[in-house]
């Protein structure tokens, strides 16, 4: 299952171009209920915790918090937690699900925005609640007990933002002061494979779509992330 690894080095790109870091898709391989996978995973620059647990059959539990680690300036921060709940199936080489939830975070950043040959340095600090849905699907060896899968996951992300200051070099900041209405798209590939009973490595890479109000246009940029993870069964009833 390693050789699935080296399919996607081009992927290994991650840039900052939005107030919002991507946080990890849940893609859990949980096939039935007392299951339990916990992962801990990192970018180029944010790192991440992320849980999953299902206390019934077709139901799951969802949460993770993520931090921007690597920061050329010891003021900046990146930060968001989520919580949300899931279902999910199998049949036959194919694992399943659908996740909702709502996040919220904070950030004081700055970044480069390029506007008719023009670059604005746009300071920004504040908070935000969110929304998410996303639905995945995956390949795998035996969709009982996987040993391995990979898959595609598509994931929406639906910001209020609250801003707190908010400035550049022109006077279009004042259009963006106080609450704004934001959004993302993520489609994002993944792969996991069990070198162990219980252990496991998870990749994931994609795209960020940002519909993002402190923007000229839309952005798009790409992300990676490389995770370690443990699978419980649990006991069966």
């Amino acid at each position: 299952m390693i050789k699935y690894f080296t399919i996607l080095p081009f992927f290994i790109l991650f840039s900052c171009a939005s107030l919002h870091t991507p946080s990890p898709h849940f893609t859990p391989t949980i096939t039935k209920k007392n299951q339990f996978e916990g992962e801990a995973s990192f970018g180029y620059g944010p790192a991440s915790v992320s849980a999953a647990y299902a206390p019934l059959n077709h139901l799951t539990i969802l949460g993770n918090v993520q931090a921007l680690v690597l920061t050329k300036n010891a003021g900046f921060h990146q930060r968001n937690a989520e919580l949300g709940i899931g279902t999910y199936g199998s049949c036959r080489k194919l694992i399943y699900g659908f996740n909702a939830g709502y996040g919220l975070g904070s950030y004081n950043w700055n970044y480069n925005q390029f506007n008719d040959s023009t670059t604005y340095s746009i300071l920004t600090n504040g908070s935000f609640q969110k929304l998410m849905i996303q639905s995945f699907i995956a390949i795998t060896d035996d969709a009982t007990d996987p040993g391995w899968y990979a898959g595609i996951s598509l994931k929406g992300n639906y910001y209020w933002d609250q801003y707190t200051t908010l400035r550049n070099s022109t006077q279009q900041a004042n259009d963006f002061n106080g609450l704004e209405k934001n959004m993302s798209f993520e489609p994002c590939l993944f792969v996991r494979d069990f070198f162990t009973n219980r252990f496991y490595l998870n990749m994931q890479a994609g795209m960020n779509i940002s519909y993002d109000h402190t923007m000229f246009w839309p952005t798009q940029y790409l992300f990676f992330r490389l995770g370690i993870g443990i699978k419980l069964n649990g006991e069966t009833n």
